[in-house]
């Protein structure tokens, strides 16, 4: 009887102490490499380009469970050479990207939080050499983890596959982009 009486005293505790984590409002800055393939008549493989982000996420207990949903916000800042062509002359900029999705989490630990998510998500691009630009809009899905380290501070890891289309041509064309982004980060959460 007092085994199981402490058992379920320890289990108490542990969902006690688990129960604020991950939850509430951060922000965050990540940083990462992405490279993206273009695929219409032929496929073209763009460069690695480093990415830094700007997040904004809200976390949500579900009950007393270890699960945990997060909606995402993320902005990217500056622009990175998505494509080079060095035969042709001319690169490809992504100028700029947006993506807002949710994440469902699940907490091993108090400290540790494996996560699936889906996301949305814009992006705008621009030919160096004419300058014409081009925006992009499409879904993507993820998968990473977060550990928090300190009351409040995060890091995070995560792998996301992101499938991008542009808007039909004059000749009804529209190019399709299969991205893949590595990143890391840090959060504070309030």
């Amino acid at each position: 009887m007092k085994k199981q009486l402490a058992v379920a005293l320890l289990a108490f505790v542990s969902a006690a102490a688990m129960a604020d984590n991950f939850v509430g409002p951060a922000v965050g800055l990540d940083t990462g490499v992405t490279k993206f393939k273009a695929k219409d008549e032929v496929t073209t493989n763009g460069k690695n380009m480093s990415d830094t982000n700007l997040s904004g996420s809200y976390g949500f207990a579900y009950g007393d469970t270890p699960l945990v949903g997060m909606v995402e916000g993320k902005v990217k800042l500056g622009s990175s050479k998505a494509f080079v062509f060095d035969d042709e002359g001319g690169d490809i900029k992504q100028k700029n990207g947006y993506s807002l999705g949710y994440q469902q989490g699940y907490r091993v630990t108090s400290d540790f939080m494996p996560y699936v998510g889906v996301h949305y998500q814009h992006a705008k691009f621009k030919d160096t050499e004419d300058g014409e630009t081009a925006r992009a809009n499409g879904f993507g899905v993820s998968v990473g983890a977060k550990y928090q380290v300190m009351p409040n501070v995060e890091l995070n890891a995560e792998y996301r596959n992101t499938h991008l289309r542009t808007k039909k041509d004059d000749f009804g064309d529209r190019a399709r982009l299969r991205g893949n982004t590595f990143s890391v980060g840090t959060a504070y959460r309030f």
